[in-house]
């Protein structure tokens, strides 16, 4: 039988710093802005790519229009 390849090491509890003790520092100011910016871009992304393949399949396979607007 094979040794396991990862085994958790046990930690003294008393080594660990005290969490009332640990400072706690603020995001950047531009933290979320920089986050609705970056979904924002992807969001646009994927709907030009859905409107993309949605208006470019031809008539003969329209059935296949609400597959590409659920994925």
């Amino acid at each position: 039988m094979q040794e396991p390849i990862f085994e958790n090491q046990s930690i003294d509890i008393e080594s660990l710093p005290d969490f009332r003790q640990v400072e706690i520092k603020k995001p950047h100011t531009n933290y979320l802005y920089v986050g609705l910016l970056a979904n924002t871009i992807f969001i646009l992304f994927m709907a030009g790519l859905f409107a993309y393949a949605y208006f470019m399949i031809p008539s003969d396979y329209n059935h296949l229009k609400p597959i590409v607007i659920v994925f």
